[in-house]
């Protein structure tokens, strides 16, 4: 039996009547190619049954990687505030991602949503005078505006976090629900505890879609060693004296948090209460927890952008991608190990 003959792009073009260079554009859904071409070419490419050859594509990926020299590609870095007056964390998530993108020869150029003059318009028509295609969407601070409006269909795009709702764009993240199982797993394994109190900011809770919360009421309802009538503690911002009341109130036999403000209750109360923190970042006197990658969730987020670069993918995916990273367990400063396993 004769094996039937591969389509190639060239009999796509003579069925299309259009060039094999818009055949090959617009499979790869290039933006200068009109959307009606696009959809043309895509439905007659899938009537003949085309399919690429993956061993050219990864040839031709290498090819355009190898052609990218420093300062001839960037990567767009979106942030809120200059990246120099965020938080640790922003920092961290920042540094990871701007390392990665040098690494794959992508220049990080950082663009301040609310720098003097700046709109979503001239944001869009900078891109555009520039070339770049690729946009790393940095989380938003809680004062700026849910969404932005730029031509997405000409980006290539991911997010960090979860407090971008919109657009629906792939992301990269701490694996919020995984760090929360691996402290339950932790604590039952080193000490007998029964009443664990959980106490986040209400705020943070719903930025990351109450993630944590979720995984802790998983925990306690599947693990018989572990009684539910320590009441969750969800406080706004800035509030020990709330926390200080729950504790008081409660008295859980150990407390995890993600929040100094706990901290700081816990030791204007003078108790003896164990600390579990959730996110333990760069301190030296950290209590034991969860130290989150943030470098690594950075570096995931780039690594999405390039790779749609590469399959010359561009516009908001039909199914969003989330990309989550494994945080590590730290022990903490020796008396605050001493302090848990007493």
């Amino acid at each position: 039996m004769r094996k039937q003959r591969a389509v190639k792009m060239s009999d796509i073009a003579e069925r299309a009547s259009v060039s094999q260079s818009t055949v090959s554009r617009a499979l790869r859904n290039d933006p200068t190619i009109s959307s009606q071409t696009r959809r043309r070419v895509q439905r007659i490419a899938a009537e003949q049954g085309y399919r690429p050859n993956p061993l050219v594509a990864t040839l031709m990926a290498q090819l355009r990687s190898d052609r990218v020299e420093e300062g001839s590609a960037a990567i767009a870095f979106v942030t809120s505030r200059p990246i120099s007056e965020e938080i640790a964390t922003l920092r961290g998530y920042y540094q990871g991602a701007a390392e990665r993108a040098r690494l794959l020869g992508y220049s990080p150029v950082e663009f301040c949503l609310n720098a003097e003059g700046m709109t979503d318009q001239r944001l869009d028509r900078i891109l555009r005078a520039r070339a770049i295609s690729g946009v790393l969407l940095m989380p938003r601070s809680e004062n700026d505006k849910a969404s932005l409006e730029l031509d997405w269909d000409r980006y290539a795009l991911s997010t960090i976090g979860f407090s971008r709702e919109q657009p629906k764009v792939h992301r990269a993240s701490v694996n919020h629900y995984a760090d929360m199982e691996l402290v339950m797993r932790k604590l039952r394994d080193q000490i007998e505890v029964r009443r664990v109190g959980l106490a986040l900011p209400r705020s943070l809770s719903e930025r990351i879609r109450h993630i944590w919360l979720a995984a802790f009421l998983a925990c306690q309802a599947t693990d018989p060693c572990l009684t539910p009538d320590v009441p969750i503690c969800l406080f706004p911002d800035g509030s020990a004296k709330e926390i200080k009341a729950w504790l008081l109130t409660h008295q859980p036999d150990i407390l995890i948090t993600c929040h100094n403000e706990a901290r700081r209750a816990l030791a204007e109360l003078e108790t003896k209460i164990p600390l579990v923190h959730l996110d333990c970042g760069t301190q030296k006197d950290s209590p034991p927890g969860i130290r989150q990658n943030w470098e690594m969730v950075g570096a995931a987020a780039i690594d999405q952008i390039v790779g749609q670069i590469h399959r010359n993918e561009r516009g908001l995916p039909s199914h969003p991608q989330t990309t989550s990273i494994a945080s590590d367990w730290i022990e903490g400063s020796s008396d605050r190990r001493e302090a848990l396993s007493s």
